[in-house]
């Protein structure tokens, strides 16, 4: 990963001229807007009218669709199933259609440029293709004399024009723009917004001169009052509107749904989701988007997580007290609103990229169906925090040193309650000596009293200290508050009182408790012979045939008999083989049932189980408490020690 610090620092006077803090000079700088004028410029964009007649191609098909509305003429759009393609298809169609004419639309990898599917004479084709934003659009109209086409071609602009980089989006708003003064018929322009914005992102056209504004205009339609799809997407997709011109949940929520909907045979589904104007019909419309969208992100689940590579540029440099919504929430949120000022977004328009220096990052629990994301806090050394979200890093993989952050500062307004939160884009740990060793920093305190004499009054010292205190306590112990592994819950202090049988079972009690305080209490114990745990095992699978129809999880088994569920799992193999029971197993869930059944009586790897519990035991009692609660997600994870304790 390359760290780039790429910020300009403007003149000091620029700030209080401009009105704007010292953070937006700085960034409004770097980005090349030097002096008061292009800053206000930039800060309160106008959408600037173009010169049509030299744009090559548009006065004709200007002309052609006026004709067309005078003449009543039947139009139908094609394109290709593209996001950017059926976006685009929607917009044409409905801003037509409130203009008057009569229009219908067809998809597919060979929809455009077919005049010889053209019915009657003065029927018109426009045709959307080519290479996304420098494609072309093609307007062909059928008649007796010969077939006749106009056609602007993006790619063909000076690479100055406005228009060049706008896409199909950018191009349909002055179209309909125009169609709309000359049929004297103004206004369609505005309600197409919403749907010309979704185009313009759909395509990745760059967010600068007029695209930004019509980007910053469409963004504010689809918070404030979306149309029925739109709408019924966003509730799906299970998106709150933001007060800021955000164009995240459009580009990694909405888009990537009808991109789906276009790659999986439903693209005219989607096209009709973004005309449909009732709402249950929309509800139903977004309903099959969804089900397109899950397919995709299935098959696409088996990709790896994306590592720390490519570049980082980081514009400004701020204090964690700065954005920690604990210190002043209002000075926060102004911080964020800030930034956005710079918005929307995208292509041509990078989110800027904020550093915050000497933290660590604490509280790493994995989120999301896939658990390949990571929500966390970042600490400085003040105790000052801030929540973050890391996409695509599994909490294994987030560093525990003392270092660097880059983030990008976001706003949750959910439910009206705002909150400012950071998305972490890279780490950047301390440099040292390349002969020194850089000290792992626990994201916890951790209180060692596993050698007291009375571990007992220690823990009802710490019951009647601690409302919020768990109490981890398996295999049989019996104290006050004692949990086992399944029923523990989240909870800012956690006592172990029973040596844990394994690193995995210890990370997992983790991930789910997400302590800030560990206090141990556990001794050395020791653990049951092969024959014991059997006979305990057998009890155990008794009881739960006879009370509840022997359905149970492997992990609820390990903590009554404080074991790895691999233990538990040979076990049961055994008892199987043994024609003591049956039993299934899924994902974790047990279904067990009497008489007869098939397993490995395998009496050696079920001690060398209860072996390695019984190490890592001794290990865990002995061993220094920052050195034993350094535990990782797998075995490639681990350090040395627990590796020679891993439990599969």
């Amino acid at each position: 990963m390359e760290w780039v610090e790429v910020g300009e620092d403007p003149p000091a006077k620029l700030a209080a001229k401009a009105g704007i803090s010292p953070l937006l000079s700085r960034l409004l700088y770097s980005r090349g807007h030097r002096d008061y004028t292009a800053i206000e410029r930039f800060l309160d964009p106008e959408i600037v009218l173009l010169d049509l007649d030299a744009i090559p191609g548009f006065r004709e098909v200007l002309e052609l669709l006026a004709q067309a509305g005078a003449q009543r003429w039947r139009i139908r759009v094609c394109a290709g199933c593209g996001v950017g393609e059926l976006v685009a298809v929607a917009l044409y169609v409905d801003g037509l259609r409130q203009l008057g004419l009569e229009v219908a639309y067809r998809i597919g990898d060979h929809a455009g440029g077919d005049q010889g599917n053209l019915e009657e004479e003065g029927d018109i084709e426009i045709s959307l293709a080519g290479e996304e934003k420098l494609g072309f659009l093609q307007l062909s109209q059928k008649r007796a004399s010969g077939n006749i086409a106009a056609r602007i071609e993006l790619g063909q602009l000076p690479d100055e024009h406005p228009l060049r980089d706008a896409g199909w989006g950018g191009l349909g708003w002055e179209l309909l723009k125009a169609l709309g003064i000359v049929s004297s018929r103004s206004g369609v322009d505005r309600q197409c917004q919403d749907l010309v914005a979704l185009a313009i992102l759909a395509e990745s056209a760059a967010l600068t001169g007029p695209n930004r504004a019509l980007v910053l205009q469409g963004l504010s339609d689809i918070s404030y009052r979306p149309r029925p799809g739109i709408a019924a997407l966003m509730r799906t997709a299970k998106i709150t509107p933001s007060a800021l011109p955000d164009t995240s949940p459009v580009r990694f929520s909405l888009i990537p749904r009808l991109n789906a909907a276009g790659l999986r045979e439903a693209g005219e589904t989607a096209i009709e989701l973004l005309l449909c104007r009732d709402k249950e019909q929309a509800r139903s419309l977004a309903g099959v988007v969804e089900a397109r969208y899950g397919e995709d992100r299935f098959e696409r689940a088996v990709e790896g997580e994306r590592g720390d590579g490519g570049r980082i540029e980081v514009e400004a440099h701020v204090a964690l007290g700065d954005v920690d919504v604990d210190v002043d929430v209002d000075v926060d949120v102004d911080l964020v609103r800030d930034l956005f000022r710079l918005g929307p977004f995208g292509a041509g328009n990078a989110e800027p990229v904020l550093a915050l220096r000497d933290v660590r990052l604490v509280n790493a629990t994995a989120m999301g169906s896939s658990r390949r994301h990571t929500r966390l806090m970042v600490e400085d050394k003040a105790g000052q925090r801030l929540a973050a979200l890391w996409w695509h890093k599994a909490p294994v993989a987030v560093s525990r040193v003392w270092g660097d952050v880059a983030l990008h500062v976001r706003l949750d307004d959910f439910r009206g309650a705002e909150k400012v939160y950071g998305e972490i884009v890279g780490f950047r740990a301390q440099v040292v000596a390349s002969d020194d060793k850089v000290p792992e920093v626990l994201p916890f305190v951790v209180e060692d009293l596993g050698g007291a004499k009375d571990r007992r009054a220690d823990l009802v010292r710490l019951v009647q200290e601690t409302p919020d205190l768990q109490v981890w306590a398996e295999g049989g112990a019996e104290v006050e508050g004692g949990r086992r592994r399944r029923d523990l819950q989240e909870s800012a202090t956690l006592a172990i009182w029973s040596a844990p049988p394994g690193p995995r079972v210890l990370r997992q009690v983790l991930e789910r408790v997400r302590p800030q305080r560990i206090v141990l209490l556990s001794s050395e114990e020791p653990v049951a012979a092969p024959g014991e745990f059997l006979r305990r095992l057998g009890s155990l699978a008794k009881w739960v045939l006879t009370h509840r129809e022997g359905m149970a999880r492997l992990e609820e088994f390990g903590g009554s008999l404080g074991a790895t569920e691999a233990a538990v799992r040979a076990g049961l193999e055994y008892l199987a083989a043994r024609d003591v029971l049956s039993f299934r197993e899924r994902e974790g869930r047990l279904q067990l049932a009497g008489g007869k059944g098939s397993g490995t009586q395998d009496t050696a790897r079920l001690k060398e189980l209860l072996s390695e519990a019984g190490a890592y035991r001794r290990y865990f009692a002995r061993a220094p408490a920052e050195e034993l609660l350094r535990v990782e997600a797998d075995r490639e994870g681990l350090g040395p020690m627990h590796q020679n304790f891993y439990s599969p």
